[in-house]
C-alpha cells in the first residue's frame, strides 16, 4: 500500500506526511518532480500553490497530477488542505476531480486535537468562529466565512452537500443511503462535521468500505486514521538522534498571533541571539554582512540564532508603496529574503539544525539550500515534524505551520537540538 499526498505548502506537506511515519511507510516530501521519484512508495508533494491565483493553482495541481503518474487504483490519493481553509481549496479540488473523475471528494478540514472543529457545518478555530478568528486578518488569505459548505460552493462553483455529526453517528447503513442519494442528484463534493477525534476515525472507516471512487481532501487530522483502515499497524517509535556541535538556526516567517507567542517564549531564553529582519531593507551586501557579523559573534558566545520577520505591518505597507507590489507579492518577496539569509548562515556557520515556521518561508529556505527532498522521521510534538534532508547528510529540520504547536514548542525544539540525542 502506498500513499500520494498533494499539499499546497511545505509545512502542510510535512505535518501531514509525518502521520505515516509510525506505520513504517517511509514518507518523503518531494520539492522537485523533475527528479526520478519512482523509488518513493509514499510521496508527499508541495505544489506551492497557496499564494497563486485560483486559475494558476488549478493548472499547477493538474500539472502535478499528470507528472506524478499515479492512478487511483495504485495509490491512495489524499489532498492536504489547510485546516483553517486558507488557499485555493476550491480550484485545487476541481483539478483533482477533473483529473481522477471520482464519485465523491470528501472535504474534511477538521482537526479537533489541534483546536479545529466543524460543528453543524461551521468551522471553529479554538472555539471561535473562523471568520472571527485571527485568520480573518491574514494578509494574503483572509477568511471571511465560517460555513465550510458555503466556502467550498463559492470556490468550486459546484453544488455541495454536508454531513452533520448526527449523520456520522446514525450508522453506516443510513450514511450509505445518503451517499446513494447524493450520487443520484449528481453531487460530488461533500463537507463533513468533526467535533471530536473519534468522528475522524468513523469517517475514515466509513469511507474505506464504500463501493465508490472517493478522494479525501482534509487536514493532517483525517489522514492519521486512514492507514489503520487498510490494516496497517503502528510500529514501536524510535526517537530520532540529533547530534550537532554547530549553531542552530530558527527562521520565523509566520505572522500568526499564536506563532508570535511561541517566538516571544523562545526569545526569553538567554541561549539565543534574536535578529529582527525588515522587508524595507531587502537583501543587500550591507545588511547581509551586518547579520553575518551578529551571528558570528553569537556563535562565539555559544548562542543560537533566531531570524524573524518584523511584526510591524506598516513596514509591509511601506514596501508595497515603494515597489508597487501587492501584499501577496510582498509576502513572497520577504520569504525569499529570509531564504537568502538562511543560505548564507548555513554556508558561513555550518548550521546543521534548522527550525522553520511559515509554509512559504520554509519552502524558500529549502529552495535556496538546493534541497529536493525531505525525509520525515518523527514529531517534536503533534503536527510538528522532524526531518532529514537529501543534500545535507547531517542536517535536521523541524517545520511548523504558523498556528500549530504548544506555546513552548520553539523552546522544545531548542532543547531537542541542544541536548537531546534520541
Amino acid at each position: 500500500m502506498n500513499f500520494t499526498i498533494i499539499a499546497d505548502d511545505l509545512t502542510g506537506a510535512c505535518d501531514t506526511g509525518v502521520q505515516l511515519v509510525d506505520y513504517n511507510l517511509k514518507p518523503s516530501v518531494v520539492l522537485n518532480l523533475e527528479n526520478d521519484n519512482n523509488e518513493i512508495s509514499t510521496i508527499v508533494v508541495n505544489t506551492d500553490s497557496r499564494e497563486l491565483t485560483p486559475e494558476k493553482a488549478y493548472e499547477r495541481v493538474l500539472t502535478f497530477c499528470r507528472s506524478l503518474k499515479r492512478d487511483y487504483n495504485s495509490s491512495f490519493i489524499y489532498k492536504k488542505i489547510d485546516s483553517t481553509m486558507r488557499g485555493n481549496i476550491g480550484a485545487e479540488i476541481n483539478a483533482l476531480y477533473d483529473y481522477y473523475l471520482p464519485d465523491f471528494i470528501f472535504v474534511v478540514p477538521g482537526h479537533p486535537a489541534n483546536g479545529r472543529q466543524i460543528i453543524n457545518g461551521y468551522h471553529m478555530l479554538n472555539k471561535t468562529l473562523l471568520h472571527q478568528s485571527e485568520v480573518a486578518a491574514d494578509p494574503t488569505n483572509p477568511i471571511l466565512e465560517s460555513d465550510i459548505k458555503t466556502i467550498v460552493e463559492k470556490q468550486t462553483e459546484k453544488e455541495v452537500a454536508h454531513l452533520f455529526s448526527e449523520d456520522i453517528n446514525a450508522g453506516r447503513e443510513k450514511l450509505g443511503k445518503k451517499l446513494k442519494e447524493f450520487k443520484r442528484r449528481g453531487i460530488h463534493y461533500i463537507t463533513v462535521d468533526s467535533l471530536h477525534e473519534e468522528d475522524l476515525r468513523k469517517i475514515a472507516e466509513f469511507l474505506h468500505i464504500q463501493p465508490y471512487k472517493i478522494i479525501c481532501a482534509g487536514s493532517a487530522g483525517l489522514l492519521n486514521y486512514i492507514p489503520e483502515t487498510f490494516g496497517l499497524k503502528k510500529e514501536e517509535k524510535k526517537e530520532v538522534k540529533i547530534e550537532s556541535k554547530g549553531p542552530k538556526l530558527f527562521v520565523i516567517g509566520s505572522m500568526s498571533k499564536h506563532g508570535r507567542l511561541q517566538l516571544n517564549n523562545l526569545l526569553e531564553s538567554e541561549a539565543v541571539e534574536a535578529i529582527e529582519v525588515s522587508i524595507t531593507k531587502e537583501f543587500d551586501e550591507d545588511e547581509k554582512n551586518r547579520i553575518i557579523a551578529v551571528t558570528n559573534q553569537a556563535f562565539k558566545n555559544e548562542k543560537d540564532i533566531v531570524l524573524y520577520s518584523s511584526t510591524d505591518i506598516k513596514q509591509s505597507e511601506v514596501f508595497c508603496e515603494m515597489t508597487g507590489r501587492t501584499k501577496e507579492e510582498a509576502s513572497l518577496e520577504f520569504s525569499r529574503i529570509l531564504g537568502e539569509y538562511a543560505l548564507h548562515l548555513v554556508e558561513n556557520l555550518g548550521v546543521e539544525c534548522l527550525f522553520l515556521t511559515g509554509g512559504e518561508t520554509a519552502y524558500q529556505v529549502m529552495k535556496k539550500l538546493g534541497v529536493s527532498r525531505l525525509i520525515l522521521l518523527d514529531e517534536l510534538e503533534a503536527g510538528v515534524p522532524i526531518c532529514s534532508v537529501d543534500s545535507y547528510k547531517k542536517m535536521h529540520v523541524i517545520t511548523k505551520a504558523g498556528s500549530f504547536g504548544s506555546q513552548d514548542v520553539m523552546l522544545k525544539a531548542l532543547n531537542r537540538f541542544r541536548y537531546a540525542t534520541g
